[in-house]
């Protein structure tokens, strides 16, 4: 795999993982075909901190879990505003945490 594609795209993407995560997209990207990677880089991930926005404005009804797939516990987030309000602020310091491990559960499911 090509060198400054696999850089290419960890630049793109440095801000949508955890450092961690990101030196095992590398480790992947080397040893993958340029399919995998025309593939990987069609994927679209979500920016953290475009989620802390919604987290902020939106976050008390539980849209920033469902936007996360957690559908369980946003409808949960939504019934009780918001845990009154409590679970709110909390995620308020934790979405872009969840969202990075989000980017990642999804970079693994469409490794092809």
């Amino acid at each position: 795999m090509d060198p400054l594609l696999i850089h290419d795209f960890l630049i793109s993407n440095k801000d949508k993982f955890t450092i961690g995560d990101l030196e095992n997209i590398k480790r992947f990207l080397e040893n993958s075909s340029t399919d995998q990677y025309l593939h990987l880089s069609k994927v679209s991930f979500t920016s953290p901190g475009l989620m802390l926005a919604v987290s902020i404005f939106l976050g008390y009804m539980g849209i920033d879990r469902m936007a996360l797939g957690e559908f369980g516990l946003g409808f949960l987030k939504l019934i009780t505003c918001g845990g009154c309000g409590l679970w709110w602020i909390a995620d308020l310091f934790l979405i872009m945490k969840k969202t990075r491990e989000f980017n990642y559960r999804k970079f693994l499911q469409n490794i092809v």
